[in-house]
């Protein structure tokens, strides 16, 4: 199947790497070319993104997605992954919070941060949000 630009009415747009057509059942799969875990499992922000695409891909062609699939090339390894109803909420939640962002609540500054050492200090103007634990100790 030939991949598309794929643009969803929640404000997501993307491009699966592959779109996998197995007895008429779309699968989204995306490419990876570092590490792999070394079980049979995926990485988080694997399965976050494969997760957003096949959310894309259920409004795009108004199908349900049950399965992804991460191929680990440099490894010669397809693991075949079950998109769980967690996952469609962690998307939607970091949508949520990406959206903020966007609108302009930024996260708290970390106690780490480099304030006093920073250019804009002065003109620094962060509001609590949601996302603080993202960018955090």
């Amino acid at each position: 199947m030939s991949i598309i630009c794929i643009q969803s009415t929640l404000g997501m747009v993307g491009r699966p790497d592959k779109l996998i057509l197995i007895d008429g059942e779309v699968i989204p799969s995306i490419i990876k070319t570092g590490d792999m875990p070394r079980r049979q499992s995926i990485w988080g922000y694997d399965r976050l993104q494969l997760t957003a695409y096949a959310v894309l891909v259920e409004e795009e062609f108004e199908v349900s997605v049950k399965q992804g699939f991460v191929e680990y090339v440099r490894f010669g390894e397809l693991r075949d992954v079950k998109i769980k109803l967690w996952d469609r909420k962690r998307v939607l939640l970091m949508l949520t919070k990406v959206k903020k962002v966007m609108d302009g609540t930024l996260p708290d500054k970390s106690k780490r941060a480099l304030c006093n050492h920073c250019g804009f200090v002065d003109m620094c103007n962060t509001r609590k949000s949601l996302l603080s634990k993202f960018f955090g100790d």
